[in-house]
């Protein structure tokens, strides 16, 4: 099941142009159909709530009264939406609109795509898993391919062509990140079931992105300065995305939809922190040193340096059957508390201040300062290397 705003990204319907408000935009699709000259009863008969319907009108050409009382029809019948081929009517009447944004249909019209062509994509080609494969491919774009802003504007515009300028992204990332695969399926199953109970503000367009190490929520706000990471929390409070099965992460808030690029990796960074922690949720802005080490993980010094301090460590422990690299790690997440660290790995402390001191005589830092960092740098870009390998999408 898809919303009538994510049906809007296939390229199919890019000739469509809302005429009505936009209140009826987050609306699910269950059904696509063709009106073609049923009216009265036969309009009753043949279209059902959540239809998204489709016409040209041809058969009401001269008779434009009888037009908008089939359209009236339809529209008290809860379709999801309804979109008009131009080649007979160039516009609705007032009363027609008035009253789909009275009952939240959204109403579109349209030149130079066949009708059938729009019912096929609609029953065959719309599904969740094809459209969210699309947007998968424009955020690759988004994030590596290009750093033009207008680019990066349109590619945007690609995965949801009513996103605004003001923006937020959050990013939930599973907390069995071994298992991520099925609770990831299990999350865009429960998600399309959701969007029959959805409660979202009519000036707010996002979109969920279902990648390969988690979910990315696209979030605008056509109200510019409208602070909007409370709201972005509500939304994801609608959805089935338990803190006890995701670590969130919000980026800052921007005010350029070209931006959209940097917004996603914040709040993936973010994420990452998150999960590293133990954490629910996480600000972008007090991830720390996670801000350094994340987009720079892949930059050739400081993966040279890390590589040369870890590839030390292991080929100690490989040699000598120890443990000087879990022992580290310890040693970090326990904030340098030599006690803390021997209760958390059961070892004696003068077990772990003998490898702290093997590990320090096998780095050869010129400070204790630079030893720390070093010892940091090798456990935390370890922990990150190992979440962000495969979100490349």
């Amino acid at each position: 099941m898809l919303t009538v705003m994510e049906m809007l990204a296939h390229p199919t319907f890019k000739n469509f142009r809302l005429i009505s408000d936009r209140s009826g935009l987050n609306n699910p699709i269950r059904n696509a159909a063709i009106l073609d000259w049923e009216t009265g009863k036969a309009v009753d008969d043949s279209f059902f709530p959540g239809d998204f319907v489709v016409t040209s009108l041809a058969a009401f050409k001269d008779d434009p009264e009888l037009a908008n009382s089939t359209l009236a029809s339809l529209i008290k019948k809860n379709i999801t939406g309804l979109a008009i081929n131009d080649i007979c009517f160039s516009d609705v009447s007032d009363n027609i609109l008035a009253l789909a944004n009275a009952c939240h249909i959204p109403v579109f019209m349209f030149s130079g795509t066949n009708m059938t062509e729009i019912i096929y994509a609609l029953k065959n080609e719309m599904t969740f898993t094809e459209i969210n494969k699309n947007a998968m491919k424009t955020m690759r774009k988004i994030i590596y391919q290009t750093n033009k802003r207008e680019e990066i504007d349109n590619l945007a515009r690609e995965i949801n062509p009513f996103f605004s300028n003001n923006i937020i992204c959050a990013f939930a990332m599973p907390v069995d990140f071994d298992n991520k695969e099925t609770i990831l399926n299990k999350l865009a199953s429960g998600y399309r079931d959701y969007l029959n109970t959805i409660k979202i503000d009519p000036e707010v367009s996002y979109s969920f992105l279902f990648l390969l190490i988690g979910v990315c929520i696209i979030y605008t706000d056509q109200r510019p300065g409208r602070e909007l990471k409370n709201d972005l929390y509500d939304l994801i409070g609608q959805f089935p995305i338990s803190t006890e099965d995701f670590a969130v992460g919000f980026s800052d808030q921007m005010n350029m939809l070209a931006d959209t690029d940097m917004a996603a990796k914040k709040a993936i960074y973010a994420a990452t922190d998150a999960k590293i922690n133990h954490e629910s949720f996480k600000d972008y802005r007090d991830i720390g040193f996670t801000r350094v080490l994340c987009p720079l993980r892949s930059d050739y010094w400081m993966k040279n340096y890390y590589e040369n301090l870890l590839n030390t460590i292991n080929s100690y422990d490989e040699k000598h059957d120890s443990h000087l690299f879990d022992t580290i790690k310890d040693y970090i997440h326990c904030n340098g508390d030599i006690n803390a660290a021997a209760e958390a790995s059961f070892q004696h402390p003068n077990t772990i201040r003998y490898r702290i001191k093997k590990a320090q005589e096998l780095l050869q830092p010129e400070s204790i300062m630079d030893f720390r960092l070093q010892m940091y740098t090798i456990v935390r870009l370890h922990e990150i290397n190992y979440l962000l390998t495969d979100w490349r999408l």
